[in-house]
């Protein structure tokens, strides 16, 4: 007989036969979900779990029967992968079905094998949930498991059951099961190393352009009005009244700096009068005219047209530290990539210096040059940021460490998705790229993810765009989203022969 102890909202503690445990008043059953997507990921989700004091990392679960007594498992399964992966499947098949933790709590769960998958949504969760979605390659689910479980995050043991499973559809259980490792079965995403470098380089430039342009019409709008309406493709008009593929202030002036690079080498007064045809004459405009121009960035380009003085154009104000400078410097990063460590990080900071001569501002330019060296090999996301810190951290000057703190010590790659902040700010925009890089695995994730956290949405996705291109390619760059940039021809042009110059600075040969 099972008497009832105390009875809460959503629980109850029971006791049989002198035996006491747990079970939910609001649900028939639980529900996991092993879900991958067309590019080989599988989907995880992280969610801070109150009763074990952290974030566990698990996978894509949810109640039967909360929201409709007569729902089935496979309906309930969907219903929840929507909700919090925003991926829908055409299909949801049982498994197997064991206790959760048959000590403490009468619940059952069936793991669900979701196919046939097809994005609807960013997911995140229903109102609270605070849900973040990882989708990580499989061949590289072991290793990214073990680096977060080393930082001391819970890892779900219902996730190892996935991987099993996986595994046999593939062929390869005998070999996952002696070895104790993942599958290793073929991800959308390609090693870096393997990736032509010219096409990296090309991918870079037009991954700002695509990023710029997909925030552009909803630049200024709140993270609540784009948890409601979130980007998932080009859009037009909107905030600024421009077609669809239009980019902005951020990539006009990477396009610039590209162009300077490309024709001339190293020559910031060159870079500094493009800059002024860009404000002058829209050169480099996606339409012939310049839109959404920073004050920090007019005031220095004003100030050049009359005194000619590259050393005094700069604001140096703490005031002057927004993202005007790191909107740009994604070329003048590829450039100095093999350079000597001293060199990179002096002219980094000169070339922000242009528009935004803070010390913040250059800083923060540096180390997206230090980023780009490290994952010119082959380095991935964590471990070039970490590289990169370390390489700067000794030009950190006491008084700008606290500001840097979260890009320095790590923690700017793994915060709640609330406490990323989306504004104008230098520090804020370098944060929010770090945080979707690695939280997203592929492009269009990486993207959409920037672009919807709202606020300044085309410059954090111009950053996060370039960042992204660089480390995916041009090919990983949706090709619906590339034809929708105008001007093709000059362009496309443009990215080879910024490529080709890259190539040539660092000694290495241009594909012929």
């Amino acid at each position: 007989m099972t008497s009832i102890l105390h009875t809460a909202r959503f629980l109850e503690l029971a006791v049989r036969d002198g035996w006491e445990f747990v079970r939910r008043r609001n649900a028939t059953a639980v529900v996991g979900i092993i879900a991958t997507t067309p590019a080989g990921e599988l989907l995880l989700v992280e969610q801070q779990r109150l009763p074990v004091g952290g974030p566990v990392i698990e996978l894509p679960a949810g109640l039967v029967g909360d929201e409709q007594a007569d729902e089935d498992l496979t309906t309930a399964a969907a219903r929840e992968l929507v909700e919090e992966t925003g991926w829908e499947p055409d299909l949801c098949t049982a498994l197997a079905r064991g206790p959760s933790s048959a000590g403490l709590t009468s619940e059952v769960c069936t793991l669900v094998r979701a196919t046939g998958l097809r994005r609807v949504g960013t997911g995140g969760g229903v109102a609270g949930e605070a849900i973040i979605v990882h989708a990580i390659p499989l061949a590289e689910v072991a290793a990214w498991l073990a680096e977060r479980a080393a930082a001391g995050v819970l890892i779900d043991h219902k996730i190892q059951a996935a991987l099993w499973w996986i595994s046999r559809e593939t062929g390869a259980a005998q070999a996952a099961g002696k070895h104790g490792r993942a599958p290793q079965r073929a991800s959308g995403r390609k090693s870096m190393p393997r990736l032509d470098l010219h096409a990296r380089i090309s991918g870079a430039l037009i991954g700002t352009l695509v990023g710029d342009a997909l925030g552009v019409p909803v630049e200024f709008t709140k993270r609540s009005v784009r948890d409601q309406d979130p980007v998932r493709g080009m859009r037009g008009f909107g905030c600024w009244n421009q077609p669809p593929g239009t980019w902005s202030d951020d990539g006009a002036m990477t396009l610039v700096a590209a162009d300077t690079l490309a024709t001339a080498g190293w020559d910031l007064q060159l870079m500094m009068g493009g800059f002024c045809r860009w404000l002058a004459d829209g050169l480099w405009t996606a339409h012939g005219s310049a839109f959404d121009i920073g004050s920090t960035t007019r005031q220095a380009l004003v100030g050049y047209q009359r005194s000619g003085d590259l050393a005094a154009c700069g604001q140096s104000d703490e005031r002057s530290n927004g993202n005007g400078s790191l909107m740009r410097c994604l070329p003048v990063s590829l450039w100095l990539a093999g350079s000597a460590q001293d060199e990179s990080l002096r002219l980094a900071g000169d070339a922000s210096a242009l528009t935004h001569a803070h010390q913040r501002s250059r800083l923060c330019c540096a180390w997206h040059a230090q980023w780009c060296e490290a994952t010119l090999e082959g380095g991935d996301v964590r471990s070039a940021a970490s590289a990169a810190s370390n390489r700067l951290r000794r030009a950190v000057p006491s008084s700008e460490l606290k500001p840097l703190a979260r890009i320095l010590d790590g923690t700017a790659l793994d915060l709640p998705r609330a406490q990323v902040i989306s504004d104008g700010y230098v520090v804020s925009t370098l944060e929010a790229a770090l945080w979707c890089l690695a939280q997203h695995h592929n492009f269009e994730d990486t993207v959409l993810a920037a672009v919807n956290l709202g606020e300044d949405t085309d410059t954090t996705g111009a950053v996060v765009g370039g960042m992204a291109g660089w480390l995916h390619g041009l090919d990983g760059i949706p090709e619906a989203w590339r034809s929708a940039l105008p001007r093709q021809p000059e362009i496309m042009d443009l990215a080879d022969r910024f490529a080709r110059a890259c190539l040539a600075n660092w000694g290495r040969r241009a594909p012929a």
